[in-house]
């Protein structure tokens, strides 16, 4: 029982700050999704327009949010993200990851 307990705990301490150090608005993200250009290509509904790219919709967040600072850095390549990802700020980043996420 305490072996259970013990893991449990190390369980919790590991994955809970991760988590909250996720921390995006929803309705930002959504207004920034449409003031820049995101839902041109991944829909407003983060279903994508065609099979170039890719869906975005119900993707985890902390993945969107490490991709998106991936392209604002340049090292993960791709034209168009790399120009797009460039002006945002870590906290738009992290309200477009949250936006998405909750589709």
């Amino acid at each position: 029982m305490r072996r259970k307990v013990r893991i449990i705990l190390v369980l919790l301490l590991t994955f809970v700050p991760a988590l909250s150090a996720f921390a995006g608005d929803v309705e930002a993200g959504k207004k920034l999704a449409v003031a820049k250009g995101c839902v041109g290509c991944h829909g407003s509904a983060g279903i994508s327009y065609g099979p170039v790219w890719p869906n975005l919709a119900s993707q985890h967040g902390p993945y969107m949010e490490a991709q998106l600072k991936l392209f604002r850095s340049k090292e993960r390549i791709d034209p168009m993200m790399n120009l797009y990802a460039s002006s945002l700020t870590d906290q738009e980043i992290a309200d477009l990851a949250s936006y998405f996420a909750s589709l």
